[in-house]
């Protein structure tokens, strides 16, 4: 229901669809990812407690008061004399929401505390998300810091609200071609090249983070190529991971492909060169945290169980080894480095594989693509030549001009060796 129709109350979207038959789909980080102390932090909200697992969580305090301002805000956006009704209607989504929760020990949490932490969070989310796509700073009374460290935290695994609220109370504030818009938007903007296709009206995911992670998953095709004959079955023919840098020496380019898709990996065999196409992606300050709770909903029982981003992150990390693979993806605009030195992109990817599970299969073909481009002789003599005598114009230059030299040796030496006799050529003429 739009805010544009006064006298309608719509029942509330997907109420049908109940899932307290389901697993639980928000659930706690494990406890074996909580252990590795410098990552701890990373799973833990900063300045907004979203839904139950961190509520009333210090440092948040301000944040509550500010839901407080927002709710009210949405009460008087969509009319205080019909708030009641649909406050009451609000009960079916606060149950379906509850039925999202792994609770455990909160599972003593009264029906009515539960219903108003709903409501109020997501009242809280659906301005700032508005604020931030419509770039409009006085929606939400933050300051640009502020704004950051709230983006940090909706896509924290324990700080999820389910999406069936968010849909629900932006349905009611908006129509639902905006509320498509808005979410689309705002997910796309996580990415480098926001080219996916628009939320449909009957998409329903579990949260932003899942939301997040279709995003960067979803334009992958879907069918993989199957394993080359010649595969190597022994564990000492397996392909080898190398650096961006040995890559390159080997006459393998790095460059970027055209969509997101952390699936989107492919490389790309040639007589002269060959090339590895990876997506592009921003490394910033929220980097880590996104990473790691992207990672930490893969272990989840219900979440996709193909591991693709911790795949993508271990493949990542096996191609930066130092500064100069770094400096490499930068210049080929695979990686924006917003974070600060390239020194702290190599050793961020370094520590996010600690305790990694990464699927075997995911990049299976690009793995054997390089194998067998180490394994052709001629492509490594080529890339060799290519890398002593034209990694720059002065080598080129100067590769010419010995060749030059070279054949004009050869040509200076075969005339001494058959010189061409004019007279005899003249006296013989004459003779005749």
């Amino acid at each position: 229901m739009s805010a544009g129709s006064p006298d309608e109350i719509v029942v509330p979207v997907d109420a049908t669809n109940n899932q307290s038959n389901s697993q639980p789909r928000i659930q706690r980080v494990p406890s074996m990812m909580y252990e590795i102390a410098e990552n701890r932090r990373c799973y833990e909200p900063m300045v907004v407690s979203i839904g139950p697992f961190h509520h009333g969580r210090h440092g948040t305090e301000r944040m509550e008061q500010l839901k407080i301002k927002q709710e009210q805000q949405f009460i008087s956006d969509i009319g205080s004399d019909r708030y009641p009704a649909i406050y009451q209607i609000f009960d079916v989504v606060a149950r379906e929401a509850r039925d999202c929760y792994d609770l455990g020990p909160l599972s003593e949490l009264s029906n009515d505390v539960f219903k108003r932490m709903m409501f109020r969070d997501g009242c809280f989310i659906l301005y700032y998300i508005y604020s931030v796509v419509e770039d409009i700073p006085g929606v939400t009374r933050m300051k640009r810091d502020q704004k950051a460290y709230v983006m940090r935290d909706l896509f924290l695994l324990e700080n999820q609200l389910p999406f069936i609220v968010l849909k629900e109370l932006m349905c009611l504030r908006f129509d639902k071609t905006k509320f498509n818009e808005l979410i689309t938007k705002f997910i796309q903007w996580q990415t480098v090249i926001p080219s996916n296709p628009a939320l449909q009206e009957d998409s329903q995911p579990l949260h932003l983070l899942d939301l997040y992670q279709n995003e960067l998953c979803r334009t992958a095709p879907s069918v993989r190529p199957p394993l080359p004959k010649s595969w190597p079955i022994s564990q000492a023919n397996w392909p080898s991971f190398r650096s961006v840098a040995e890559l390159k020496a080997s006459g393998i380019e790095c460059e970027r492909s055209t969509t997101c898709s952390l699936e989107d990996i492919k490389f790309k065999s040639g007589i002269n060169k060959s090339y590895l196409l990876l997506p592009p992606i921003i490394i910033d300050d929220l980097s880590k945290p996104k990473f790691l709770n992207l990672v930490a909903y893969e272990t989840c029982p219900d979440a996709p169980n193909d591991f693709t981003v911790s795949t993508y992150i271990s493949f990542l990390n096996s191609l930066i080894d130092s500064t100069k693979d770094v400096k490499e993806l930068r210049s080929k605009g695979i990686l924006r480095n917003v974070l600060g030195s390239d020194q702290q992109v190599a050793d961020l990817f370094n520590n996010l594989t600690i305790g990694l599970v990464s699927n075997s299969q995911l990049y299976r073909d690009v793995k054997w693509g390089i194998e067998r481009h180490y394994r052709s002789k001629t492509r490594i003599w080529m890339a060799d030549m290519r890398h002593t005598y034209f990694h720059n114009p002065w080598s080129a230059i100067a590769f010419a001009a010995a060749l030059l030299a070279l054949l004009l040796t050869m040509i200076q030496t075969y005339y001494a060796i058959f010189p061409r006799d004019n007279n005899n050529g003249s006296s013989n003429s004459k003779l005749t």
